[in-house]
C-alpha cells in the first residue's frame, strides 16, 4: 500500500456545503490531537504556505467535544470567534490550549477573559463588547452549524472546498505520520483536494 499523500484518499461529502471558506481546519481546545496540530506540527501554518496565494484557510472550533464536568465547548467556540474578530487568534491559540487542556488553569469564561488580557492585551471591556457583537455571535453559530454537518467524532478535520474531508484518523496509516513531515503531508493532501476542484 502506497502511503504517500499523493495517493491517499480524502472523503467526499454526499452533499457539498455552500458558503464556506476554501479550507477549514476543525479543532477543539479540549482535544489532544488538535493540540499537537497547533503546537507540534503547525498544520495550519504549513497549509497556508502550500496552498495557492490568496486561498483562505480558517480554523473553526468544535463545541461538541465532551469531557465530564468540563462543558465549556460552546464558550470556547464563542471566545474563538472573539479572537478571530480581534485578529489575535494566532496569539491566543497556543495559550488557550495550554490553559484549557494542558494546565487546566482556565475552566470558565472569566478565566478566558483574563487570558485574553494577559496574552493579547485585550481589555475586559473590549472583550465583552466584542463578545456581544452581532457579527461575532453569528460567527460562533455559523461554526457550530458547519461543524454539525461534517463532524464525525473525529478531529482535527480539514474541509476543502466545502466537499472534501481530510480525516486525521486516516492519516495515521501514512509512514512517518508522527514525524516533522506530518504537517507537510496534510498540507499536500489539502492541496491535492484543492486541485481536484
Amino acid at each position: 500500500m502506497d502511503s504517500s499523500p499523493s495517493s491517499a484518499q480524502f472523503l467526499t461529502l454526499p452533499h457539498p456545503l455552500k458558503g464556506t471558506p476554501p479550507v477549514i481546519v476543525f479543532f477543539s481546545f479540549l482535544d489532544h490531537t488538535s493540540y499537537d496540530w497547533a503546537t507540534k506540527y503547525h498544520v495550519v501554518q504549513t497549509i497556508r504556505k502550500s496552498v495557492p496565494k490568496g486561498t483562505e484557510v480558517h480554523r473553526y472550533h468544535v463545541s461538541t467535544v465532551e469531557r465530564p464536568n468540563f462543558d465549556i465547548g460552546p464558550t470556547l467556540t464563542h471566545a474563538w470567534a472573539v479572537a478571530v474578530d480581534l485578529h489575535v487568534d494566532e496569539k491566543m491559540i497556543v495559550p488557550l490550549f495550554n490553559a484549557v487542556l494542558k494546565d487546566r488553569t482556565v475552566t470558565d469564561l472569566e478565566g478566558i477573559r483574563e487570558l485574553f488580557w494577559k496574552v493579547a492585551n485585550v481589555p475586559q471591556l473590549q472583550f465583552d463588547r466584542t463578545w456581544g457583537k452581532a457579527a461575532v455571535r453569528k460567527e460562533a453559530v455559523w461554526m457550530d452549524e458547519v461543524t454539525g454537518q461534517v463532524y464525525q467524532n473525529k478531529i482535527p478535520l480539514v474541509l476543502v472546498l466545502g466537499k472534501y474531508l481530510v480525516d486525521s484518523a486516516n492519516l495515521q496509516e501514512w509512514e512517518g505520520f508522527e514525524g516533522e513531515g506530518y504537517g507537510t503531508m496534510i498540507s499536500q493532501l489539502v492541496k491535492n483536494a484543492l486541485e481536484t476542484g
